[in-house]
Formats: structure tokens, sequence, C-alpha cells
């Protein structure tokens, strides 16, 4: 199992399907999870909002049959490839998912 901050179908491995479903925050398995949470800002914000550290860990994710990944997104899109202040993150809000592969 993955907790990761963004999701995209280039990070299913070639043939593998994906089960997209809306999770609640509170309810993803952090200590069961292998961050892949590729910006620091969001993984300390992550830290927060799940109460346990959370590591930011900048790795490219393949996911390979029977795989899971909790996805926290940061609810704004920005208009330019950016790092972005802790505000910034911290003001957007975020929606979780379960992304289940087979």
């Amino acid at each position: 199992m993955f907790l990761g901050n963004t999701f995209s179908p280039m990070m299913l491995a070639p043939g593998v399907k994906a089960k997209v479903e809306e999770y609640p925050i509170e309810d993803i398995p952090v200590s069961d999870c292998t961050s892949v949470v590729g910006h620091e800002v969001t993984a300390k914000i992550l830290s927060a909002l799940l109460r346990t550290e959370i590591p930011y860990n900048r790795v490219s994710v393949k996911l390979a049959v029977g795989d899971i990944l909790f996805a926290v997104i940061p609810n704004f899109r920005a208009s330019e490839a950016r790092e972005f202040t802790y505000e910034e993150v911290k003001s957007a809000g975020f929606r979780s998912f379960k992304i289940e592969t087979y």
C-alpha cells in the first residue's frame, strides 16, 4: 500500500486497471503505507492532517495488480509548475481517494 499526493493513469503498469473511489482521510491506514509523497511541503501538511510523520519521498511508482494507493490531493490546480508555499497548500483543502488495482 502506498500513500501519495497525486494519481495519474501513467502510474499503472501496462495492462493494469484501477478502481478509484473517494475515501475518508481519517480511515487511511497510514502505518501500513509507504509514502510516495513527492513534495516536501505537502508531506509536512499531510503529517499534520494525518497526525503522524509522513516522509517526503519523490519516487516514480508503477502500480501492479493488487497494489493500493491512497491519494490525498490538494483541491487546487496550479496554473504553473512550481513548488508551493506551506500556506498555499494548507489553505487549499484536500480530497482523498483509494485506488485499487486489478
